[in-house]
């Protein structure tokens, strides 16, 4: 399984698309029976599966502005804040390469 392989990382990417909700699908409320929200979970594996050839936020840009517009249809306003913040989790990894 994916996530299981980045760990971490994906469930970051996850937490940070949840936050952001660009597509408006986490209820303002969440039942805490009901467990952790997973509406993003798709989008948030194929974010970090692509992340490998990022070098450059752009990059990171590109692949959230295309994972939106492939499973959506559209590019919600917003994205170019869930990319900054993906950038932020792997830039560190990026510099000590």
């Amino acid at each position: 399984m994916r996530r299981a392989r980045y760990g971490a990382l994906y469930h970051e990417v996850a937490a940070i698309l949840e936050r952001h909700d660009p597509m408006g699908l986490v209820p303002d409320e969440v039942d805490p029976e009901l467990g952790p929200f997973d509406e993003y979970d798709p989008e948030a594996t194929v974010i970090v599966t692509g992340l490998g050839g990022a070098a450059s936020p752009q990059d990171v840009m590109r692949i959230v502005h295309e994972v939106f517009a492939e499973w959506f249809g559209e590019e919600p306003p917003g994205l170019d804040t869930v990319a900054v913040e993906v950038w932020a989790l792997i830039e560190p990894s990026r510099r000590a390469s």
